[in-house]
């Protein structure tokens, strides 16, 4: 901080000397100076200024890439891509992206079995910690895990893709000794032409996921979960 200093002007220094001259006692010399001297030493403190927050950091997907080779057609013309992160050091959520090749992909983060326990978030109703099959019977869930997906979530009567989906009984783990923690204040962007864009930054060890079309999303961490359809 910057801190502005008044300097006694000579003429006050001046004015000193003037009335010794004059025969003035010492003693009352000092006193009529000692208001200016008083005056001469408060320091004005200067404004304060609030750092500004750093814009986020582009993450490199190649570098959270899992398995697969994004845009490298095998023998048949198919491929796809599976990244995925930690949300923080304890890795106790796991977060994976995957892509295809002419269809449409998803994200989803899941607590991880061993800190089911720890879970703090609020389940909404219909929900419960116990695995089983949704209304629809396309897939399993017991609270422990958010997704943005077509293929699981679409009915014939709605158009939804986000929502509960997994249960830790059968979670994949796999592919953990590879994963990565996604540092806060980064952006983990990954494309897939034609179809959507998925984006996913953390803070405080919390998830937060998003598609481009049309628009989804969710906040998943032990303490915080929801969605929001697109």
């Amino acid at each position: 901080m910057l801190i502005a200093r008044r300097v006694v002007p000579p003429l006050v220094a001046a004015g000193a000397v003037i009335l010794l001259l004059a025969g003035c006692h010492p003693n009352q010399a000092a006193s009529t100076n000692a208001p200016q001297a008083g005056a001469s030493s408060a320091a004005s403190a200067g404004p304060s200024v609030t750092p500004k927050a750093a814009s986020p950091v582009a993450a490199s997907a190649a570098d959270y890439l899992l398995a697969g080779t994004p845009y490298q057609p095998d023998s048949n013309g198919e491929w796809d891509g599976h990244y995925g992160f930690w949300t923080d050091a304890s890795h106790a959520v796991a977060c994976d992206i995957y892509i295809f090749s002419g269809d449409s992909g998803g994200v989803s983060c899941e607590v991880r079995a061993a800190f089911a326990s720890q879970r703090s978030y609020s389940l909404p109703a219909g929900v419960t910690t116990t695995c089983s099959a949704t209304a629809s019977g396309g897939f399993d869930t017991d609270g422990s895990a958010l997704d943005i997906n077509y293929k699981i979530f679409n009915t014939a009567n709605a158009n939804p893709n986000v929502g509960w989906a997994g249960c830790v009984s059968n979670q994949d783990t796999s592919f953990d000794a590879a994963r990565k923690v996604l540092p806060a204040n980064s952006i983990l962007t990954v494309t897939q032409q034609d179809f959507e864009t998925y984006t996913c930054q953390v803070t405080a060890s919390v998830a937060a996921c998003s598609d481009s079309t049309p628009g989804s999303s969710f906040h998943f961490g032990l303490k915080q979960a929801d969605f929001h359809q697109g």
